[in-house]
């Protein structure tokens, strides 16, 4: 699957004719700002997987997030990368779902998204949760042991560009939830989708210990025409990912 990497692209330029799998030399990949690219130094000489240094280099960094998904910064800045974590596998962006394909078993592509698809679709999923992820605006997806500045370097044994793929995205915050499943035989794909922090406040109705999950909304919560005065704190799982609801007095005109 190698070899179906892009090159560097102008925010103007943010249309995908079709979906480019980007995959690794072993390590994890990455989605690094466009503004940042300059900053994200991968693999050197002075870094302890690779080098004989004794500090971790960026690609170091990269390979320790734990978990299906992890965030971390790139230069001194502020700003993020979103490490695609767990295990080297090929993956792409759906941009309609704000997500990550990756490519863990499939007879081929059509079944994979096919996956990912119902995976997404499922109210059910298991979702882990793995923090928020901020971006000024569009990403690349990359192999975390490649520099930014080395993506519009052809290799010189093979004439091809680092693996990249482009990732169109508006700047904010997102929290960042993901999943490893298996939903048609012979089939298992991994699924990281970003959604926007400021819509992923979910409304909760509280009953007791039950916690019933009723609509997004930011200024009610509302069940056919009920309309609930107050929101109990509790813990609950909404899609599959925890989330915190402190009280709240609802403005009945809101």
């Amino acid at each position: 699957m190698g070899g179906r990497g892009v090159s560097i692209f102008s925010a103007a330029d943010l249309a995908e004719p079709s979906l480019v799998w980007v995959e690794s030399m072993g390590g994890p990949l990455i989605a690094v700002p466009v503004s940042a690219l300059a900053r994200w130094h991968g693999c050197t000489q002075s870094g302890m997987t690779v080098g004989s240094g004794e500090v971790l280099d960026d690609y170091d960094r990269a390979c320790e997030v734990e978990g299906l998904a992890g965030v971390i910064s790139v230069g001194e800045k502020g700003a993020q990368g979103l490490v695609l974590a767990d295990e080297p596998a090929s993956s792409c962006y759906l941009p309609e779902h704000r997500a990550f394909v990756r490519w863990l078993a499939a007879n081929g592509e059509t079944d994979l998204i096919a996956a990912a698809q119902r995976v997404l679709a499922d109210p059910a999923t298991p979702w882990e949760e793995c923090g928020t992820w901020t971006t000024d605006g569009p990403a690349v997806l990359m192999d975390s042991v490649t520099a930014g500045t080395e993506l519009g370097v052809e290799y010189p044994n093979g004439g091809e560009l680092p693996e990249q793929a482009r990732i169109p995205l508006q700047p904010g915050t997102w929290m960042v939830r993901a999943v490893h499943a298996s939903t048609i035989d012979e089939t298992s794909v991994g699924v990281i989708q970003l959604l926007p922090l400021a819509s992923s406040r979910y409304n909760i109705l509280c009953r007791g210990s039950a916690c019933l999950h009723l609509r997004q909304n930011p200024g009610f919560i509302s069940a056919g025409e009920f309309v609930a005065p107050r929101w109990s704190a509790c813990r609950s799982r909404v899609g599959g990912v925890p989330l915190t609801i402190l009280n709240r007095v609802l403005d009945s005109g809101s």
